[in-house]
């Protein structure tokens, strides 16, 4: 009975929240030089925040949970080849217009750029594109085993910038290096794009300051497959040439142990340098996550734990840990394209990425998204329609 209402519900929500139908297969069109395809995620979010409860704002008064509904994708993505051995690609998601409020994610315009295959292995693309940091950062948004990434992922990757990336693929592994603007994004010297964050705000808990905007980054990744249910992978960040001011190293491994279930985990390792009257000091930032699921039928029960080491800008202000527990289910109408998702998590030293523990001014509200913020905890329940085509 249960099965059957959610099937009925499914039906005439999904169209009414998000307003498409999904369709399994891609189709390409044919454009004046070659041709060209479509493809689109709409998600959105029904969103109970408690840990908004905690928060003291400017006027003394203490804000209340917040309940919320969230347009949290509506990527279009355009792609396609116009000679051999060639393609592009341009996707924009006008959902980040609504997200005026995140510096980090608020940029209408994603992905954009072209491949060059100068051989069948070897490939070359310029543009603007997600980073070459943690795994889950760069899984697609519409395969995520949760309504929203770990806080880890998050926290070292999850960003785009402007560059170029040369990457080399076989069967069993990938190697790729990039190298980019940094923070200075499209903008000439010494200006930032709206979506300036590179690893933002560590007052704020949740990432990790470039004290250089405009440095050139380098990025090391190299993924393998070693066997049909393991797969490994590690990366390493380079801020302006060298690990002298931010230092990232992680490494992941995922395994599918039977048809239909997969276990995951994702450590990084990292150190910021600070300045503190007149001397220096490097601060950990370490995060780690482990999570997995079951596929039966329609249904995937999920979990996940993390934790991310944040605070700490001085030697009398150390750092801390943040951790999530998260419990959820997923329930797939269309393979993985269209489902809802259902997540609670329990927060430890964490709250919404919306706030700012340094400059409460105004009440927070329920983002669905949270960082490591100090002292701070509660609960996040997040219902996700998705529909992808």
């Amino acid at each position: 009975m249960l099965r059957n209402f959610l099937k009925r519900a499914a039906v005439v929500a999904l169209p009414l929240v998000i307003g498409v139908s999904a369709h399994a297969e891609d189709s390409a069109i044919t454009i004046a030089n070659g041709k060209a395809k479509m493809n689109g995620l709409l998600k959105v979010w029904l969103i109970n925040d408690t840990s908004l409860g905690h928060q003291t704002l400017a006027n003394g008064e203490v804000n209340k949970a917040t309940t919320n509904f969230r347009l949290r994708y509506a990527e279009l993505k355009f792609s396609g080849s116009v000679m051999e051995n060639t393609r592009w690609v341009l996707a924009i998601d006008p959902a980040k217009y609504f997200n005026a409020t995140s510096p980090t994610d608020n940029t209408i315009l994603q992905d954009y750029g072209m491949t060059y295959a100068v051989m069948p292995e070897l490939e070359l693309t310029v543009g603007n594109f997600k980073v070459l940091t943690t795994a889950e950062s760069l899984d697609p948004t519409g395969e995520l085993l949760f309504p929203e990434r770990s806080m880890v992922a998050r926290t070292f990757g999850d960003y785009r910038e402007v560059g170029a990336t040369v990457a080399y693929k076989t069967e069993m592994f990938k190697v790729a290096g990039m190298i980019t603007n940094g923070k200075g994004g499209n903008g000439a010297s010494g200006t930032l794009p709206n979506a300036a964050s590179n690893l933002a705000d560590v007052d704020a808990g949740n990432t990790i300051t470039d004290p250089h905007p405009n440095n050139k980054n380098l990025y090391f990744r190299a993924d393998a497959k070693p066997i049909d249910m393991v797969t490994v992978g590690a990366f390493t960040t380079l801020t302006d040439f060298s690990y002298n001011q931010l230092g990232v190293w992680g490494a992941n491994v995922r395994v599918m142990p039977v048809e239909g279930a997969v276990v995951r985990f994702e450590g990084v390792r990292a150190r910021q340098k600070v300045y503190v009257g007149g001397g220096e000091l490097n601060l950990p930032r370490n995060g780690w996550v482990v999570d997995g699921g079951y596929q039966y039928g329609d249904w995937m029960p999920v979990a996940r734990f993390e934790a991310q080491q944040a605070g700490g800008t001085s030697a009398t202000d150390p750092s801390f840990t943040g951790t999530v527990w998260t419990v959820g289910m997923n329930y797939m109408m269309n393979k993985n394209l269209s489902k809802i998702q259902f997540a609670v998590s329990g927060l430890n030293n964490a709250t919404s990425d919306t706030f700012s523990a340094t400059a409460p001014t105004t009440a927070g509200y329920a983002s669905g998204s949270y960082k490591a913020v100090n002292t701070f905890k509660g609960t996040l329940a997040t219902l996700s329609f998705q529909n992808a085509f």
